[in-house]
């Protein structure tokens, strides 16, 4: 039976390939392998887009034999809209778990670049893309949506400042889960089993309806200005969160801190960071507090298993 995931997926495919005529370009493996996708785009991988408007996949696009960069599709432009169509965009790379629950090495690692990398104002849903030497990589303002993506050697989705990211799972990646340079919304993002942290958000933006579980660094990694409400952060290695200058934490649970660092704690907070509203207990490691740096402030309606909240 299809998952409810896949069911929606399949869904969206078939509402994009009914306008597939409207000035929207198809891609599948026999195109990406002949070339002409564009005027600009050779035989094989990557498949290179260098002309705006809307693309959508007819096929899963597989790229066996990876190398570095391991570019699947290469977007050339801003302003490009790249429908999946429920498909997949897929590598043969392999990364091994270690006990720890996160990949510790993966055959194919270390690059800078996704599978599909984008410029500014990118679009990218509806679909798969696993097995890479990276995952999704687009530029500022981007909207990244409806999306898996696992076991790829690098980060999973980065994203530039004012980017939208929403409706995704990024899990077993060897690197951060979702990574954003700034001011981007994340909503209903699951990150759990990447090797570094889940959510890494750097400068203001926002986190909502967001689960981080066992990722091998911090659960959910914020700088200053940010506002992280309605989440869970289970068993990961460091902090459940980390808050940065101004950045208000509301609604949500931290649990079991602390598995690869144990003097991580639950909640790190600096420069006036506030919480509200939030459940801290059970930390893995040899630190009891529940809060840690005194730059925390207890905005009420808070409950730690240590004790009182600072």
């Amino acid at each position: 039976m299809r998952s409810r995931f896949g069911a929606v997926l399949a869904a969206a495919f078939v509402g994009a390939a009914a306008h597939a005529g409207d000035g929207v370009i198809e891609i599948n493996q026999t195109k990406a392998l002949a070339g002409g996708v564009n005027t600009c785009d050779t035989p094989g991988f990557p498949v290179t887009i260098c002309d705006k408007g809307s693309y959508l996949l007819t096929s899963d696009l597989v790229r066996n034999g990876s190398a570095v960069p391991d570019i699947v599709v290469s977007i050339g432009v801003p302003d490009v809209t790249l429908d999946l169509g429920g498909h997949g965009v897929f590598g043969d790379n392999v990364c091994q778990t270690g006990g720890t629950f996160w990949p510790m090495s993966c055959a194919y690692s270390g690059t800078a670049w996704g599978a599909i990398y984008g410029l500014q104002r990118t679009t990218v849903r509806n679909g798969r893309v696993a097995g890479n030497a990276g995952g999704v990589s687009v530029g500022d303002g981007s909207t990244v949506r409806d999306l898996i993506v696992s076991g790829n050697g690098g980060t999973g989705l980065a994203v530039g400042t004012r980017s939208i990211v929403s409706r995704v799972t990024v899990t077993g990646n060897l690197g951060h889960g979702v990574f954003c340079w700034g001011a981007c919304a994340l909503e209903e993002v699951v990150v759990n089993n990447n090797q570094a942290n889940g959510i890494e958000l750097l400068g203001p933006g926002s986190v909502r309806r967001a689960t981080a579980s066992r990722n091998g660094g911090a659960g959910i990694h914020s700088a200053g200005g940010a506002q992280i409400s309605h989440f869970s952060s289970l068993s990961n290695g460091h902090q459940g969160v980390v808050a940065g200058d101004g950045t208000v934490v509301s609604f949500g649970s931290i649990r079991d801190s602390g598995w690869a660092d144990q003097t991580a704690c639950g909640l790190e907070a600096s420069g006036g960071a506030g919480y509200h509203g939030v459940v801290i207990t059970s930390n893995w490691g040899t630190n009891p507090a529940t809060v840690c740096n005194t730059g925390a402030v207890n905005l009420g309606g808070n409950a730690c298993q240590a004790g009182a909240c600072p």
